[in-house]
């Protein structure tokens, strides 16, 4: 990041700088930084996993050369997730219900209200939902038209709820919160005028945001939140092995709605990120929770109707007279309960609440709690697979590894499993389920397209017999996020000669090809894979010099390709290029080509 952030205040100024350092953001402007930031933690708060490639902070920044008129980031939430292309709306379409949010950011770095500026952006808002005049075609901004436009056709907007789509305006400075009653007006009345204007869209929220909020979010998405609980009516559990300590009790609806919520009055998502089952929405078992929380009759009983919540903290101490401080902590069961609660957090200050919590950075015993906890009602078998004993074969290998290799990574199965390490390592670093998914669908299974079209559930979902086969060569796992660990790298220290981060599951692809002079993918059991690996384990420890090399010229074919394409194709942007399954084919032949031998 170039230089300090000196319109912020230190506090702020230091977040920034550990959140470009952990997503490996380099030479960013102080206010592009500030964005980047800021973006994050507003998706974040609507999809904890937005962003477990820290590239696609990019990919929602419609503002890369600092031009747009009154925007700098427009984001997609359906059913929860993010989407990056109008190809993934089928996936969740396949629901039967679409709940869209779409999510507008300006960012400004100033210490000041400029109502000016905020009328611009609303303006900019209108302008994106009505005739789009006043806002450029860069390839971020054609992608976003593309999608809002596919989400209006019948076949997706036949499937709205009754809330959809709903606008979220964010308008945010480096200011203390606003309390300017002028700026509150204007928000009032743009949202009537947003409303009445555009009938498609059913609600907005338009906020005027500052570096109090920022701090906040950040702290939120990164799990680093702190509450303080009554905990009266709850009994400590005797010693046992790999817990700090351990309560079984109840808590008031006020209570627990302390820890679920906000200081906006949302609700934590990212609390249920070890949780794998998601609110399921309007469920016959949840209109029963519901039902209890809004009977007057009923009511009384909730403590009697409910299994209750269970919570896994890292830190939990006493401070007196019944209060306790919980740090770092997660909700592992009760994802059903705890969403019901806030929808009638109205009627929820009356109940009590069966609750245990479990305080422990074991990340095993985490493991089997949520494992345990989970299977008591249909969980799609997905949600488990980062359990299974070929991932703990995996985590051993990366672990292993990692003592000889130039680059670290570590494979962290359960969220949050290395945020006491000393040194926190850099995200890409972090290798998750998804990051391993992406990896060797584009650089051993050489489908790069794939990982551009679809989310790393998806790609599970429809190819779950090719993945973690206990007869798998671990090693293939590891090269391949280590290839794509690498180029990030690289392209963090600026070793190409532009960004090249639209490419980056290409490169990778290539790379592999050119240091084992093919083209064809192994079976993953096999003895040619197992050497393959070994091969290029030798060159990235004996021949780093050769890695370069490779990955260069991995950069110069797959640009050449795009270059052919687009030659082509001239009206298709380079986001759609990659997407293309004849595209992922040419740069294979060009390979081939390049190592003069057979493509079969």
């Amino acid at each position: 990041m170039g230089g300090n952030i000196m319109a912020l205040n230190k506090i702020l100024s230091s977040m920034v700088e550990d959140f470009c350092e952990k997503n490996t953001f380099r030479d960013l402007s102080p206010s592009k930084a500030y964005e980047y930031i800021v973006n994050y933690s507003v998706i974040s708060k609507f999809h904890p996993e937005a962003f477990t490639d820290p590239q696609h902070i990019k990919s929602v920044d419609v503002d890369s050369t600092d031009s747009m008129f009154g925007l700098d980031c427009v984001a997609f939430i359906i059913n929860d997730n993010l989407i990056l292309s109008k190809a993934d709306i089928a996936d969740y379409a396949k629901a039967n219900t679409l709940d869209v949010k779409i999510v507008f950011i300006q960012t400004k770095i100033e210490e000041k209200y400029d109502t000016g500026n905020i009328l611009k952006t609303i303006n900019a808002v209108k302008s994106f939902l009505g005739d789009r005049t006043l806002l450029s075609n860069s390839d971020e901004m054609k992608n976003a038209f593309e999608i809002y436009d596919e989400l209006c056709e019948y076949k997706n907007s036949r499937l709205f709820n009754t809330a959809s789509p709903k606008c979220y305006v964010y308008y945010v400075t480096a200011a203390r919160p606003c309390e300017e009653q002028l700026v509150n007006d204007i928000c009032e009345a743009e949202k009537k005028s947003i409303l009445a204007t555009y009938r498609d869209i059913k609600n907005v929220e338009l906020q005027v945001l500052g570096s109090d909020y920022v701090t906040n979010a950040y702290k939120e998405v990164e799990n680093r939140i702190e509450v303080c609980i009554n905990f009266k009516n709850s009994l400590s559990l005797d010693k046992l092995d790999r817990v700090e300590q351990s309560y079984i009790g109840y808590l008031s609806g006020e209570e627990f709605l302390k820890i679920i919520v906000d200081s906006q009055g949302n609700l934590r998502r990212r609390l249920f990120y070890e949780n794998v089952r998601d609110y399921q929405g309007d469920t016959p078992v949840n209109a029963e929770i519901r039902e209890t929380i809004a009977s007057q009759a009923l009511r009384n009983k909730f403590i009697l109707l409910n299994n209750g919540i269970t919570i896994v903290t890292k830190h939990f101490k006493a401070l007196g007279s019944n209060e306790y401080e919980m740090t770092d902590f997660q909700i592992v069961n009760g994802c059903q309960t705890s969403n019901e609660i806030y929808l009638q957090r109205e009627n929820s200050k009356g109940i009590l609440i069966p609750v245990k919590i479990i305080h422990t950075t074991d990340a095993e015993l985490i493991a089997m709690i949520v494992k345990a906890s989970n299977r008591q009602t249909m969980v799609p078998d997905e949600a488990f697979v980062a359990m299974e004993e070929y991932h703990k074969t995996l985590q051993d290998v990366f672990e292993s590894y990692s003592k000889e290799m130039p680059l670290k990574l570590y494979y962290e199965r359960r969220s949050g499993e290395f945020d006491f390490l000393e040194k926190r390592p850099s995200r890409f670093q972090i290798i998750t389920l998804h990051s391993l998914i992406r990896a060797v669908t584009s650089v051993y299974f050489a489908d790069a397209y794939i990982v551009y079209n679809n989310n790393p559930v998806n790609i599970l979902r429809n190819r779950k017999s090719l993945f973690f086969v206990k007869t798998h060569i671990p090693e293939i796992y590891y090269i391949s996020n280590y290839l794509i660990s690498q180029f990030n790298y690289m392209n963090f220290k600026r070793e190409f000669e532009k960004d090249e981060y639209k490419i980056r599951f290409y490169i990778p692809m290539v790379a592999r090809m050119l240091l084992v002079k093919s083209v064809v993918t192994p079976d993953f059991s096999s003895k040619k894979a197992k050497d393959e690996t070994q091969k290029i384990i030798s060159i990235v420890n004996e021949n780093q010099e050769g890695l370069t090399q490779a990955f260069k010229k991995a950069v110069e074919i797959t640009e050449k390709s795009i270059a052919v394409f687009k030659g082509e194709n001239p009206q298709m942007t380079i986001d759609k290029i990659l997407r293309r399954q004849k595209f992922n084919q040419l740069v294979k032949e060009q390979t081939a080509d390049y190592l003069k031998i057979d493509n079969h």
